[in-house]
């Protein structure tokens, strides 16, 4: 829930949000896609090196509040997500994306937050 929280938060209004689910290599994997927001200094996505970061207790990109959405915006959000992924002997992961997907028009980044667990516990 947590994934598409944030994904809804940081993305562009009206722009579309991909869940994905599938198993790989015994791992379950969902994966949120999305357009985000560029932030109070431009950027867009995830700095390079922050990929990380932003898992980090009270760590956030942004210094805007979400009065829309019921939550504290602290930045425990994620990092309360990876502990539980890790209790299940999986993770979280965050990266930027560049979509190809139309040619119609130039790439653009979006950023990818995989939620990845194991199908059997060993």
């Amino acid at each position: 829930m947590e994934l598409i929280t944030n994904a809804c938060k940081f993305s562009e209004p009206k722009t579309p949000i991909f869940i994905i689910m599938d198993a790989v290599r015994g791992n379950l994997r969902l994966s949120v896609i999305s357009k985000p927001i560029p932030d109070e200094e431009g950027r867009v996505g995830i700095p390079l090196g922050y990929e990380n970061m932003v898992l980090e207790p009270f760590f956030r990109m942004t210094r805007t509040v979400f009065e829309g959405y019921d939550t504290l915006d602290y930045g425990l959000g994620l990092t309360l997500a990876d502990k539980i992924a890790r209790k299940h002997g999986g993770r979280i992961s965050a990266a930027n994306i560049v979509d190809y997907s139309d040619l119609s028009r130039e790439p653009m980044t979006k950023v990818n937050v995989t939620f990845s667990v194991p199908l059997v516990s060993e």
